[in-house]
């Protein structure tokens, strides 16, 4: 399957405990960002305003932040196994 988007981790700041990723699009926009909500305790997709996106691209999204979140689950557990 073709890739449009490319998720480009940002330096975390001082006090940022989680990751960020921008989103950008093959023409090279800017379209929004993913950042951990901890309200909802999961990683959500910001999107800037008026971008129109196909189901192709949402579903990019929605994969990278599944595993995003599993890659959270998986290190959560080893550090539950190391505290053991």
């Amino acid at each position: 399957m073709k890739t449009f988007l490319t998720f480009i981790k940002v330096l975390r700041h001082p006090g940022w405990t989680t990751d960020r990723w921008e989103v950008w699009n093959d023409e090279e926009f800017r379209l929004g960002y993913i950042e951990w909500l901890s309200g909802w305790r999961q990683y959500v997709y910001y999107q800037f305003p008026n971008m129109i996106m196909s189901t192709g691209c949402l579903q990019e999204i929605v994969d990278f932040i599944k595993s995003r979140m599993l890659d959270r689950k998986v290190a959560q557990s080893q550090k539950e196994r190391v505290a053991e």
